[in-house]
């Protein structure tokens, strides 16, 4: 629980430190958190798992998930992307600036693939909201 724990609070962090970092999030987040760990006194096998699910938190870029906590990570950063539906509005239209149909053309395309890397137990638990965005951004595009 601790591995996931940390892993959930560090794997964003480096587009935090600076938003120029953003593509690479993932890569600079693992050194970031190895620093933060070692630090912490934290043990070179436990620095090593919570780098590891950090590095293969994006579902962009398929990167295997070697542990379950890797998995329940990235299951978990995807269903934020859904059920955090306005943080992702404002990254769509306040960060990357997309006018109101190319935007949700994009989101829906990200959320489409978020879903893909969704595990079966949280499906069941954020279906409905899943199918509202899809509709909300449907409409949008009409």
């Amino acid at each position: 629980m601790e591995v996931l724990e940390l892993s959930a609070l560090l794997h964003d962090y480096a587009s935090l430190v600076d938003k120029k970092l953003y593509k690479e999030h993932h890569l600079h987040g693992a050194k970031l958190a190895e620093k933060i760990l070692s630090d912490l006194n934290y043990s070179e096998e436990k620095i090593k798992h919570i780098k590891d699910c950090i590095l293969s938190h994006r579902g962009s870029l398929n990167i295997k998930k070697k542990t379950i906590e890797a998995k329940i990570l990235a299951s978990a950063d995807a269903m934020a992307h859904i059920t955090e539906l306005v943080d992702m509005f404002y990254l769509t239209f306040g960060v990357y600036n997309f006018k109101t149909t190319a935007g949700a053309k994009w989101l829906k395309s990200k959320l489409i693939r978020d879903w893909q890397k969704i595990m079966p137990e949280g499906k069941k638990l954020i279906k409905e909201e899943y199918n509202l965005a899809i509709n909300l951004l449907d409409k949008a595009m009409k």
